[in-house]
């Protein structure tokens, strides 16, 4: 005598877990349905059930870098030489040595490609070493991430790069480096040498 709603697709769009998914089906099934079918009957909002934690079906929030980038073979070493030889691990900032966070690779490497489809990867090399070594927030002990350095809008790479490109096309060899430099002292030679 009483009137019941059924979801045939429930379980396709629902993710049920938790002590409602244990427990047993509290209404009957349709006329001429089996017992057990792939529908999940609705259940009674009278009887209290546990909250589980967290909300099924969501991802943790927090800090999770996302799958790695691939980048050619020839991106490869510039990247590896900015996140490793030219990013600090640590500045000065109030007479304390403290840590810097480059941040997520993943994103950065994505925007370093992303670069370098309009620009030369020494141009982009340049201009990172060129922000850690002069900026004057960097001196004063404030770094940004890799991520944010590259990123979109007006980024500080930019302003960075405007000045190096310039440079480059006076320096011939420079600009026609494959790889990243060996070495600081390397490439202040490469910079003395007179290339006129």
């Amino acid at each position: 005598g009483k009137v019941y709603g059924r979801i045939p697709t429930w379980k396709v769009h629902q993710r049920i877990t938790g002590d409602e998914a244990l427990r047993p089906a509290r209404y009957p099934s349709p006329i001429g349905a089996k017992q057990q079918d792939d529908s999940v009957l609705i259940h009674d909002e009278t009887i209290p059930t546990p909250t589980p934690k967290g909300k099924p079906g969501r991802k943790p929030r927090g800090k999770k870098e996302p799958p790695s980038l691939k980048l050619p073979p020839h991106l490869e070493p510039w990247f590896e030489a900015i996140w490793f030889d030219v990013w600090p691990e640590q500045v000065v900032k109030d007479g304390s040595l403290v840590p810097v966070d480059r941040g997520r690779k993943a994103v950065a490497r994505e925007r370093f490609q992303g670069h370098a489809r309009a620009y030369l990867p020494v141009a982009l090399y340049l201009s990172t070493r060129a922000y850690v070594k002069n900026d004057p927030k960097v001196k004063d002990g404030y770094v940004q991430t890799v991520a944010t350095f590259f990123g979109p809008g007006k980024s500080t790479f930019k302003d960075y790069l405007e000045e190096i490109l310039p440079w480059l096309e006076d320096h011939p060899s420079v600009k026609a480096m494959a790889e990243p430099p060996e070495s600081e002292e390397a490439f202040q030679e490469l910079c003395r040498k007179d290339l006129k």
